[in-house]
């Protein structure tokens, strides 16, 4: 049976780890980590994966770019620590991302019992 692989790209080093090693825990995923646009960029040079998992404020960088570079080729899933949508469109400055002819607004995944997950 084949492996899929998934790269993480946070840039907090805590969540990143958290994740990847959710997903190899969870089933049989290899995943690849990368904690800037340009780390996540090399590793897909090298290898595409399955999915990519990304945050969408990478510090100073826009991870919601990786979203519009690769959407068309392997499904993302964007992360945010923000608490709402409008939270993460303000971050972001309300971009869209086009997928297959059709403009694809933003959503959150919410996703509880991450690292400095509040209880309640």
């Amino acid at each position: 049976m084949m492996t899929d692989t998934v790269l993480v790209v946070d840039d907090s080093v805590e969540t990143r780890t958290w994740l990847a090693e959710s997903l190899r825990s969870a089933g049989d995923y290899a995943c690849l980590e990368a904690a800037s646009l340009s780390e996540a960029r090399a590793r897909l040079k090298t290898q595409l994966p399955q999915l990519i998992i990304v945050d969408a404020q990478l510090g100073d960088e826009d991870g919601l770019a990786l979203l519009a570079e690769y959407a068309l080729t392997v499904p993302v899933i964007v992360t945010t620590t923000h608490r709402s949508v409008d939270g993460m469109s303000a971050a972001s400055g309300r971009r869209r991302a086009r997928r297959a002819g059709e403009t694809v607004r933003e959503s959150a995944l919410i996703f509880g019992g991450g690292p400095g997950a509040a209880d309640g």
